[in-house]
């Protein structure tokens, strides 16, 4: 079983969090940086949405993320369902090469699918699967550059988000979070390494989606 857990650290101190990073642990070998853009999907109703601001221990996100700037080779989406029953986190995840034309703009999560597989000869069955009864839309997007890293001694895996930003698109203009998310991942829920100490991280809930869907209400 694998455990996530979110952390909030200063942007001040972004420089000094990579570096222990890269001390302690080493980047992914491979795609350890790029720059990602999740689009969210939900129901008329805010059904996702909900569940995350509630803090519900059964919800479920639905997100297309786009790895913009990223290393040669990799795929170029991944669309997915994250699932949360109690404290376990699963994912029902497909990676999707090729780029989808600019003006291909689904206005359902279901077209987009069956965009992905039309354009791509490919079967997305098990998203379809865990598709609620009602049509899903897009709601929020979101913006940052993630840094990859792993740690075998730990088994853990660790995500650095940064510049974290509701835009217009990959300018830097838009509204920035006041601080860095730090994911850690592993067997352990209760990981937190030694090598964070003193650096202002912080164990917090959080989610990029409820935070860009309560920017853009505001």
């Amino acid at each position: 079983m694998i455990f996530e857990s979110k952390f909030s650290t200063p942007r001040q101190l972004r420089n000094i969090v990579l570096a222990r990073l890269n001390c302690y642990s080493a980047p992914a070998p491979s795609f350890a940086n790029s720059t990602i853009k999740t689009q969210y999907y939900d129901d008329m109703a805010g059904t996702s949405f909900l569940e995350a601001r509630d803090g519900q221990m059964d919800k479920k996100k639905y997100r297309l993320r786009e790895y913009i700037l990223s290393e040669p080779g990799g795929a170029r989406y991944s669309i997915e369902v994250k699932k949360r029953l109690n404290a376990k986190t699963m994912k029902v995840k497909r990676f999707i090469n090729g780029l989808l034309p600019e003006n291909c703009r689904p206005s359902t999560f279901k077209e987009l699918i069956g965009e992905l597989e039309r354009r791509g000869g490919i079967q997305l069955n098990e998203i379809r699967r865990e598709l609620p009864d009602t049509e899903l839309y897009p709601s929020a997007a979101v913006y940052y550059e993630r840094a990859r890293f792993e740690d075998p001694r730990r088994n853990a895996r660790y995500n650095l988000d940064t510049s974290i930003r509701v835009s217009p698109g990959l300018s830097a203009d838009g509204v920035y979070l006041d601080f860095d998310v730090l994911e850690i991942k592993g067997p352990d829920p209760e990981l937190f390494p030694g090598f964070f100490h003193g650096l202002g991280v912080k164990r917090m809930s959080f989610s990029k989606f409820v935070w860009a869907r309560e920017l853009l209400s505001a």
